[in-house]
């Protein structure tokens, strides 16, 4: 669960699969459901209108419910409430008046012909000034770069990777490609001197050449689609 000011759907896309997403967090102790969580607490019948129970006592809301979010996005929520909820099932997290409280992440859209070191200067501004010395090494960062940021002060919802383990992988998984590559061609010789015996063989019994031609096609297309198929069940499990 996290928690969002009701502007959240205005400035990322998400489809609903059930409500108004322009309105579902308009008021506090609503909620916004995944898909995924949704089934799993109401099964197929329509979630919105229904309530739901945190922590066993506060009671919330369903407004809407978000079709499943596609695996490349950088958020990892199943449910999200109207920002103010957090006063009043968390009173004692809610500090919004502390300066150095950081437990919020804060995303702008800025205007295409902003300069965002000049908007970084003007957010500093804002900051009392003993608190200026610690936003020295704070940035605006684009949506873009996020994934593979090394920033610490993002929030835990939000998903991260190291660039150089990416890196790794990728060329790991080539020299993997390669070495298969090199066996498959070895065995292909091999077999390919039996092909010639099996082959020379049917032409002394009196096949044609269209024949020959179109056994080994069908042998070979029998082959790639059986490796497709088993190749592509093999990548789904994993």
């Amino acid at each position: 669960l996290i928690f969002s000011d009701k502007d959240f759907f205005e400035l990322f896309d998400y489809t609903a699969e059930e409500g108004n997403l322009k309105t579902a967090l308009e008021n506090p102790m609503s909620v916004v459901l995944s898909k995924k969580l949704a089934v799993h607490l109401f099964g197929d019948e329509p979630a919105v209108g229904k309530i739901i129970k945190l922590d066993n006592k506060h009671l919330l809301t369903v407004t809407a419910v978000l079709k499943e979010q596609p695996s490349n996005t950088i958020f990892s929520f199943s449910s999200i409430s109207n920002i103010e909820t957090i006063e009043r099932v968390q009173p004692n997290e809610g500090d919004f008046i502390n300066w150095g409280w950081n437990n919020y992440q804060t995303f702008l859209l800025l205007d295409e012909k902003v300069n965002p070191s000049v908007l970084e200067f003007q957010i500093a501004k804002l900051f009392p000034d003993e608190e200026r010395e610690r936003l020295a090494e704070l940035k605006l960062k684009p949506l873009d770069e996020i994934y593979f940021s090394n920033n610490k002060n993002f929030c835990s919802f939000i998903k991260r990777k190291s660039k150089s383990q990416v890196i790794y992988l990728a060329i790991v998984a080539m020299l993997v490609l390669v070495v298969a590559l090199v066996n498959f061609i070895n065995i292909s010789v091999a077999q390919w001197r039996d092909k010639i015996k099996q082959t020379g063989i049917l032409k002394v019994i009196g096949a044609k050449r269209s024949e020959i031609t179109s056994s080994m096609i069908l042998e070979t297309l029998f082959l790639f689609i059986m490796s497709l198929l088993f190749a592509y069940y093999i990548t789904y499990l994993i």
